[in-house]
């Protein structure tokens, strides 16, 4: 590679050979620390690990069952799998034992969402810069990106929480710009990207709104959330904002399903 080669002429001239020799010479961390070099570099995809490792490689796999080279192998083994985004469908000399980076598209892949959506979550979590680079070459730290995409499936979309509360969509739209219902992805740039609700923050917002079945005798004095802000001139929001600090003096639910009546 590159910068393998700029390194030996900067040490004086040495060959690739006794630049490598000089480079193991220094130990485990050092050689590590020179390929992980490389491969900040380069961001190879994972189905270019063998071309990226080249010669090395073939040469750990024609060797790999003697026991004399079980040491170098577990060393090059370890380096591939810390510094490359390769999982257990990825066999560098011995099958991965434990994924250490994604790249957005074998995240994209792994928990079924879509490249754009996985590099937008990746972005507002800190895990990424904005870059140009092919989805599979953006590389993602596993653990932390298995936690945000585990969070982000566990939510809701805007038509899935309009059915639920049995409003609008435009209604539920007001309420997250109200930051009633927090998304979980935030918008960026004023635009809207995606607007998803974690399952848990919308149940305690249902509960919050939680009030008893109307009795036959209150039904005929009660009016429909959209009648009370037609009367009020005001929007559901406020409303919403009025059962969040107690001020309504009576609330009640028509049906078991939708929303209320106050």
């Amino acid at each position: 590679h590159g910068l393998v080669e700029s390194t030996a002429t900067a040490v004086g001239e040495l060959s690739l050979v006794d630049y490598g020799f000089e480079i193991a010479c220094q130990g485990p961390e050092r050689i590590e620390a020179m390929i992980a070099e490389v491969i900040t570099r380069e961001r190879p995809l994972a189905i270019e690990m063998q071309g990226f490792f080249g010669k090395l490689r073939r040469w750990l796999l024609r060797n790999e069952d003697k026991d004399g080279f079980a040491g170098v192998i577990e060393l090059f083994q370890g380096i591939a799998e810390r510094n490359l985004p390769i999982g257990s469908e990825e066999t560098f000399v011995l099958p991965t034992r434990h994924r250490h980076l994604h790249s957005v598209r074998s995240a994209s892949i792994e928990f079924g969402m879509v490249e754009d959506r996985v590099y937008q979550l990746a972005l507002d979590a800190g895990l990424t810069e904005p870059t140009d680079l092919s989805r599979g070459r953006i590389y993602l730290d596993a653990q932390r990106t298995h936690d945000i995409l585990s969070v982000a499936l566990t939510t809701l979309t805007t038509p899935e929480i309009a059915s639920e509360l049995g409003i609008n969509i435009d209604r539920v739209r007001q309420m997250l710009d109200a930051n009633l219902l927090p998304r979980v992805e935030v918008a960026q740039d004023g635009t809207r990207i995606f607007s998803r609700v974690r399952r848990s923050d919308f149940d305690a917002f249902k509960k919050r709104l939680d009030a008893p079945m109307a009795t036959p005798t209150e039904i005929e004095a009660l009016v429909t959330i959209g009648r009370a802000t037609q009367i009020l001139f005001c929007t559901m929001v406020d409303i919403i904002d009025l059962v969040f600090n107690v001020q309504l003096a009576v609330l009640r639910r028509l049906t078991e399903d939708g929303l209320f009546s106050v």
